[in-house]
């Protein structure tokens, strides 16, 4: 694939004309043309870059990008690595031009690469927002924040008490995090001893993380931003990156991305990730570089890995020696056990006889891309639709009209019965864990059954609107027309 990126460009417009047409000499081939008209833009009226004539241009779409879904008056923007081309504009997969279809609505990198599993999810989980926490959501978060708060702590490699200082760091962090998150800890049911003795299980992969820095070998050099928001219009995504490090390559130094995961590896939603954080960082700050075929890191993944300590079982006072020592300070036999096993971890890591880290460089590839910013365009679109048909996309005023009230309760029922949403995954593993799971499975049920048979099917009274219990036929308590006019209230 012969790319060359100069520079990064883009032209936003309205759809004014699709046009699928075979391909001149080939039966078996076809191509997509989309004829757009220009909308001003100062920025780009500033610049002599690209050009169109009477402000319209043509774009050719082809391979896989035949299947993007674009209609007359959608609002769509070419992206452009360089200002050499003039149009017609090709989009292929050998090529890396992109057409984003709806840019205004910016979607999440995270929201995209999940969708690799269950597009269906990733739909409903944007305008389906719970309150409800879980277990791995809390710990997740919790140890995002301790890897954080351990990367920016100095360390010097020389010294001996480097690594009992970050202990004795980390170890004060966990305490303040556990104080904040004693509601939530409580509220998932989570075990106290399970959340300190995983928490402090971090603290050696935090401390290899460290030492990795400041290895002359290493081409990671140093920390430069946490929590690094970015949004990109043109591209119709945001998102929040972990930390951006500096990285040594044969260019000098380059900035690219780094997600931490502390769960298991994911090879196909976590790359997907962090491919569109690089392209993100790549238009947000105008490296382009960071996109090339030739570099050899253009992300980082970074697995934590926490290995259980299992000490609470051999000690009948851990709960309470948790507490003294989140009340008072004081250190029972439990903790003094936890931070010496902590202690000992770390030490086999400076004598490198263990590691509790894994760091995947990502070079990036275009052609995987190409097709994550499809998946970006077919997820704008079905979510889009999804809301209009809703009505969610108005800007609707309170109301205190009856007649009001009912013709939007009588809109939203006809609304799901013509709702067009993807098959469900399947996956029970996915489904379980999913907290857009009861409205998921309500959509599919009302869809084939009707309300009154679905409720029937499944045992649902339409007294009760607790949707816990929805895996259970003759158990559960729900209304299907509760919730789904429920849903809809933004």
């Amino acid at each position: 694939m012969n790319i060359h990126l100069e520079s990064f460009y883009s032209l936003y417009g309205i759809v004014k004309d699709v046009q699928k047409r075979i391909v001149e000499g080939s039966l078996s081939h076809s191509e997509v043309a989309v004829e757009v008209e220009r909308v001003n833009n100062e920025e780009q009226d500033a610049s002599d870059g690209c050009g169109s004539d009477n402000g319209q241009f043509t774009v050719i779409l082809r391979d896989a990008w035949c299947s993007t879904v674009v209609s007359v008056g959608d609002n769509v923007s070419i992206v452009l690595f360089s200002t050499d081309t003039r149009p017609p504009y090709i989009v292929s997969e050998s090529s890396a031009s992109y057409l984003i279809v709806h840019p205004s609505y910016m979607l999440t990198a995270t929201n995209i690469s999940t969708s690799f599993h269950c597009i269906r999810r990733s739909i409903l989980s944007t305008f389906l927002s719970s309150s409800e926490s879980n277990l791995y959501a809390l710990m997740g978060q919790m140890r995002h924040r301790l890897f954080e708060y351990g990367s920016s702590l100095p360390f010097d490699y020389t010294k001996a008490v480097a690594s009992p200082y970050i202990i004795h760091n980390c170890h004060k962090f966990i305490l303040s995090l556990i104080r904040e998150s004693t509601h939530a800890i409580y509220e998932v049911g989570a075990d106290l001893c399970y959340v300190y003795e995983s928490l402090h299980a971090c603290i050696p992969g935090i401390i290899e993380w460290i030492v990795s820095l400041h290895q002359d070998n290493s081409s990671l050099k140093k920390v430069d931003l946490c929590e690094d928001s970015v949004w990109c219009p043109s591209l119709g995504l945001k998102g929040v990156i972990d930390m951006t490090c500096e990285v040594e390559t044969k260019d000098g130094i380059l900035r690219v991305p780094v997600e931490i995961k502390t769960g298991k590896e994911d090879p196909i939603s976590h790359s997907a990730q962090v491919y569109l954080y690089s392209l993100m960082l790549a238009s947000f700050h105008g490296n382009h570089s960071l996109l090339s075929p030739s570099q050899k890191v253009s992300s980082v993944l970074v697995y934590l890995k926490s290995e259980p300590l299992n000490i609470s079982k051999f000690y009948q006072t851990a709960h309470n020696d948790i507490l003294n020592e989140l009340n008072s300070g004081a250190k029972g036999p439990y903790i003094d056990k936890v931070l010496s096993m902590i202690r000992i971890r770390s030490e086999a890591i400076l004598a490198h006889r263990g590691s509790f880290l894994i760091k995947r460089f990502k070079p990036l590839q275009h052609l995987y891309l190409s097709n994550i910013v499809l998946r970006r365009n077919l997820l704008a679109t079905y979510i889009l639709r999804v809301k209009g048909g809703l009505g969610l996309d108005r800007n609707c005023q309170e109301s205190e009209d009856i007649e009001d009230l009912l013709s939007f309760s009588q809109r939203i029922d006809e609304a799901y019965q013509g709702l067009s949403l993807p098959e469900e995954c399947g996956n029970a593993v996915f489904c379980s864990q999913c907290g857009c799971y009861p409205l998921c499975k309500l959509l599919s049920l009302s869809k084939s059954y009707g309300d009154n048979e679905a409720r029937e099917a499944t045992g649902i009274d339409k007294e009760t609107t607790d949707p816990s219990q929805l895996n259970s036929p003759g158990q559960s308590n729900l209304s299907i027309t509760y919730f789904k006019k429920w849903v809809c209230v933004d």
